[in-house]
């Protein structure tokens, strides 16, 4: 465990600090380094990249330190870079360097000889190839990284208000990508500073306090960071859109009840391309309102500092005008009982009632429709079979008498192709003549048959005659 120390009087130049090397189990002292530039009160980092451990100190200097297996510091690895001074600033101490892609970044405290108090933070190369490139911007760093857009190096001021403003880096990189100009006013007099890292974000009123905590970003993009007001902070990345990614467990209500939305996923789509899912309502709002039957949705409302997004979430109200409606689908289907013609219009009515039941409450009531469906699909069959029926009658109607041979294709096709059971639906009427015409029928076919064998055999007694008269005249 790597520890800097400090000597605790007025100032963080002198060259009193200490590294140390503890056994983390025991606090047993394994090594240390002496004579240091200044206070050391930053946390040492480490990059596996570099194996390699960093730390800043009060003196403006970043340091870099390579550590054995046993804990004693590798000969002669530690690297220094001075950052210096400029016309305005002594170089004061840095906080907490953070290293990436094979860079170190970290900030440095300017001592308070000029009204605007600069500092100055920025982008080191590694300590072994010995340069940096300052940029006037504020303490306490942090690196986020950006997708497709390199890192962000993230600075608190010391002093009140502690705004955080960002530098953002990347390979190759040698100024400051997005400077701004800023102008105040001290002692009458009006400054105007060039070159400085853009604010992010300024504590107002009382939480404009002095600041010495680093700011910690999470995977989301949220930067995290406390100040002397006793306040915890997050700034996140601006919320593009909300999506409904998962329905509540419950979307059918009565009306008159509240909205449930137990089970409901909402992601909020960030400006930084990361994706935010909110499995508790907490983030969102809605109408605390009882649900009415005209309620087809209801607006969950993402509320920002000066603005809000909303999405739908889909719902179905059940009034107790649909209650009913279904109730009365359902005595009508029940009351159906065996089918018969005479209760085609009880049917049909069934069906209108269950056709005005809403969709929702129709999935309810499935039992029902098979009953509804069945007895449809056999009165359509009894239909079927009293057209067919009405089909043979027509024909006996269309009968001429009095009845010829001719006349037996018409009777014929009056009965025959039915069923036994179309042949009892026959009306009684229809049924006596039809058989009176068979009947009719059947005398004349035996008539005809009668004659047929009549002049059969009289053909055949001519027949005889012509040749025993023909035997009579050719005897000699």
């Amino acid at each position: 465990m790597l520890v800097g120390t400090e000597d605790g009087e007025k100032g963080y130049e002198s060259q009193t600090s200490m590294l140390l090397s503890l056994n983390p189990v025991s606090g047993a002292l394994l090594d240390s380094i002496e004579g240091l530039n200044g206070d050391i009160r930053s946390t040492v980092s480490y990059d596996a990249a570099t194996d390699s451990y960093y730390f800043t100190s009060g003196g403006g200097s970043f340091y870099s330190v390579k550590v054995q297996a046993n804990g004693r510091f590798v000969k002669d690895s530690l690297k220094e870079i001075r950052l210096g001074r400029t016309k305005r600033i002594d170089a004061g101490h840095l906080q907490r360097p953070r290293v990436c892609r094979r860079a170190g970044r970290g900030a440095v405290q300017g001592v308070r000889r000029a009204p605007h108090r600069r500092h100055r933070s920025g982008v080191v190369e590694h300590c072994v190839h010995g340069q940096h490139q300052g940029q006037p911007a504020d303490e306490r760093p942090a690196v986020h990284r950006l997708r497709r857009r390199g890192v962000c190096l993230l600075c608190r001021q010391l002093h009140a208000p502690a705004s955080l403003r960002v530098i953002r880096d990347k390979p190759g990189q040698t100024a400051l990508a997005d400077p701004v100009s800023e102008t105040y006013t001290s002692a009458g007099k009006r400054y105007t500073v060039d070159n400085c890292a853009p604010v992010l974000f300024t504590p107002q009123g009382d939480l404009a306090q002095y600041c010495i905590a680093s700011p910690i970003v999470d995977k989301d993009g949220t930067i995290y960071m406390k100040n002397d007001s006793n306040h915890l902070f997050a700034i996140g990345s601006k919320v593009l859109s909300i999506e409904l990614v998962q329905e509540p467990d419950k979307t059918r209500y009565d009306a008159g009840e509240m909205f449930d939305p137990t089970g409901m996923k909402v992601v909020a789509h960030m400006a930084n391309g990361a994706e935010k899912r909110h499995h508790e309502p907490a983030a969102l709002t809605w109408a605390d309102t009882p649900l009415e039957g005209r309620d087809i949705s209801v607006q969950l409302t993402y509320s920002l500092r000066n603005s809000s997004l909303t999405v739908l979430v889909p719902v179905v109200v059940i009034t107790d005008e649909e209650h009913e409606a279904q109730r009365k689908a359902i005595d009508a289907i029940q009351a159906i009982g065996e089918v018969t013609l005479e209760k085609e219009e009880q049917i049909r009515e069934a069906r209108e009632l269950y056709d005005a039941v809403i969709p929702t409450l129709q999935e309810e009531i499935k039992d029902s429709l098979v009953i509804l469906e069945t007895a449809e699909k056999k009165l359509a069959e009894l239909i079927a079979e009293r057209d067919a029926v009405r089909e043979a009658e027509a024909l006996v109607d269309r009968i001429a008498e009095p009845v010829t041979l001719e006349s037996e294709e018409a009777i014929s096709a009056a009965r025959d192709g039915l069923t036994v059971r179309q042949k009892e639906m026959y009306s009684p009427d229809r049924l006596t003549r039809l058989e009176s015409l068979e009947a009719t029928l059947a005398e004349k076919k035996k008539q005809a048959a009668e004659d047929a064998a009549r002049e059969e055999e009289n053909r055949e007694k001519i027949a005889a005659a012509r040749w025993k008269r023909s035997l009579t005249r050719s005897a000699p």
